[in-house]
């Protein structure tokens, strides 16, 4: 009876939302009732009701419409808006949860035989291995939890060969682990796990105790199944602004050649580490997803030698090399909704071994993108892959102008859409190297900002009789009202940018000539305004101004 105490607890909140509702519940023993009518059980103990020539039964292992067990007559009908079958499928879905909670095997580490000791005194390396042991021999599907306090580890724990274990710590703040061992080693170990869920605990870097990682996830030869589907949340990895004394945060690495995919991360966040936040060096290692992680202070935040991640908001900043290193993508890879303050870079991407024919795209979207200390050559991406790069309402800033470079890779694309650039000052440099690249463009809606506070810049008013117009600014209105003007339009600043140009004075017989400096057939021309009214649209596309649209000037190659 003790195991289902929370069971007929949940019941009794659940059951008065739906009056009509009666339920059987068995278990092979004890047998549980809960006396009315409407309902029975299937034969494995199953909520169950008679809807029409059918029984629906509401076990979350074989509750898929259609399904037919011939050895007891009855079938999930197919109609999902038959009322029984959804609102009892999330019900027992809640309920199933809840007793395979209960079936857990739980371990204290602090309850004998284990005995941790929280006080961080003594060495607690043989009370977690110990427990580690028993929870994988045990039963699958085992939990060991951990009381608040400080504990003190001096060698790796090894979890090897474990399906469903569960590492809980009582709080994310109050659980902290330390290290006391050697440089070589990693603090967890995962070797051909899978399903592992590890939460609630800090990792806190040791002065004098270097931590080459503080999770290795691997594959081994002879395995009994390959890593894969681990979770890891509400995590805190610090190796100590004073250090850093931890090297890595996560290592997904190579034993044996085989894939370590499908590993979840959710609400971790590592900073201050030698090298990188999180390093997947499998080959490869797909569908790595990070919810709402972070990685700081380190030189590269996620560090991706082969396979593919998609990476949905949290934080990056401070990282000395960049934010996002991807050598070889297996398949499109997605980073959005993301904030990055103080990184040298946001992406690097590289082919890295990757064979050249990979077509992989990479997107960012809902980025917010800070450096007050980038690179010395100003590129905020190196993009040298086949696939296509998109850009989605990324915004860049900086005290200079953060710049894409494209030149090095073979022939892709290249998406902006309403893309920012916010800097402080400098106004003479492109935002994209296209060098003499064959790269396919589209361009829409981007702003250039010259301001400090990160509004855009007024359009500008030409009186003068010779004047070069700021190439960075967004339109230009002509006053002739005091004489003609002669004007130049310099070389783009950034793909995408667009130029305005308006005559508003009455002219009378003052007119202006605008030299643009490099035109769509490249060698440049002048245009005539000489009425009121008159404008030009002009795009710059790298390498000359693209006419957009054209209201009564004249165009003279």
């Amino acid at each position: 009876m003790k195991r289902y105490s929370r069971f007929l607890k949940f019941l009794g909140i659940t059951l008065p939302l739906l009056s009509i509702c009666v339920f059987s519940l068995f278990s092979f023993s004890p047998k549980i009732e809960y006396s009315g009518k409407g309902f029975g059980t299937d034969p494995f103990g199953y909520a169950s009701k008679e809807v029409g020539p059918h029984r629906v039964v509401i076990n979350p292992a074989h509750a898929n419409p259609g399904d037919t067990t011939t050895n007891y007559g009855w079938t999930i009908p197919t109609e999902y808006s038959d009322p029984w079958y959804q609102a009892f499928l999330d019900l027992m879905n809640e309920i199933d949860q809840e007793v395979r909670q209960n079936d857990l095997e739980v371990i204290n580490v602090r309850a004998p035989p284990y005995n941790a000791d929280n006080t961080g005194a003594t060495d607690s390396t043989s009370a977690f291995q110990s427990a580690i042991t028993a929870a994988i021999s045990s039963s699958v599907g085992s939990e060991i939890r951990i009381p608040n306090g400080t504990y003190l580890l001096s060698d790796r724990l090894l979890v090897q060969y474990a399906f469903g274990l569960r590492f809980i710590g009582e709080s994310p703040r109050g659980v902290n682990f330390k290290w006391n061992g050697n440089t070589t080693t990693r603090m967890f170990e995962l070797q051909d796990c899978q399903l592992c869920e590890f939460r609630n605990f800090r990792v806190a870097g040791n002065a004098g105790k270097q931590l080459k990682a503080v999770f290795g996830i691997t594959n081994i030869a002879g395995g009994s199944f390959a890593a894969s589907r681990n979770i890891f949340r509400d995590i805190l990895i610090d190796g100590d602004s004073a250090g850093p004394y931890i090297d890595n945060g996560f290592q997904v690495y190579e034993t044996v050649v085989a894939n370590n995919d499908l590993n979840l991360f959710e609400n971790v966040q590592v900073q201050h580490t030698t090298t990188a936040g999180f390093d997947i060096q499998s080959s490869p290692s797909n569908g790595n997803y990070f919810y709402h992680c972070g990685a700081s202070s380190t030189q590269y935040g996620l560090y991706l030698r082969k396979g593919h991640f998609d990476w949905l908001g949290g934080t990056m900043a401070d990282n000395s090399v960049t934010d996002f290193y991807v050598g070889w993508g297996a398949r499109g890879i997605d980073i959005r909704n993301i904030e990055s303050e103080g990184s040298n870079r946001l992406l690097v991407a590289d082919y890295d071994g990757g064979p050249t024919g990979t077509l992989t795209p990479i997107t960012l979207s809902n980025v917010l993108w800070y450096s007050g200390s980038m690179a010395a050559d100003d590129y905020a991406i190196i993009y040298k892959y086949t696939g296509n790069l998109i850009l989605e309402n990324v915004q860049f800033a900086s005290n200079d102008i953060p710049k894409i470079d494209v030149s090095a890779g073979p022939a892709h694309s290249l998406t902006m859409r309403n893309c920012q650039w916010f800097k402080a000052n400098s106004k003479d440099t492109n935002v994209l190297n296209l060098a003499a690249h064959n790269i396919k463009l589209v361009i829409e809606g981007n702003l250039f900002c010259d301001s400090s506070d990160q509004s855009p810049v007024d359009t500008e008013v030409v009186t003068a009789a010779t004047y070069t117009l700021a190439d960075w600014k967004p339109a230009t209105t002509f006053d002739t009202t005091s004489n003609a003007i002669a004007a130049t339009l310099p070389d783009g600043h950034m793909i995408g940018q667009r130029k305005i140009l308006s005559l508003s004075a009455r002219p009378g017989s003052n007119n202006v000539t605008l030299t643009v400096t490099n035109h769509a057939d490249g060698d440049g021309g002048t245009y005539t305004f000489d009425a009121v009214g008159e404008t030009v649209v002009l795009e710059w596309m790298g390498t000359d101004w693209i006419e957009i649209k054209a209201q009564g000037t004249t165009f003279v190659p």
